[in-house]
């Protein structure tokens, strides 16, 4: 889980582009921070996958995939601090 939510705060508060994900899950592997365990939230978003599935072009395809994980990021806002905390361990110039 760790992963996915570091990923998530890449991808939604630092606008990161997802291209540079395989890259990015490179090195926050090689360099883990000390992760522990986060209690999930009851309600994980209002939006699933199979919302997405609703997209009849690429471009909404896009903005659905952007808009369902905005939805769970905030879902998760009670860990945000420390999310934020792994991800700059994580990616800090070794």
């Amino acid at each position: 889980m760790g992963l996915h939510l570091r990923t998530l705060q890449l991808f939604v508060e630092r606008r990161t582009d997802v291209t540079e994900g395989p890259k990015l899950h490179k090195r926050m592997v090689r360099h883990p921070p000390e992760l522990r365990w986060h209690e999930p939230p009851s309600l994980r978003g209002r939006l699933t996958a199979a919302d997405v599935l609703d997209a009849t072009t690429a471009d909404e395809h896009l903005l659905l995939v952007r808009r369902w994980a905005e939805d769970i990021w905030a879902a998760w806002s009670a860990h945000h601090v420390t999310v934020r905390q792994w991800v700059s361990q994580s990616l800090a110039e070794q």
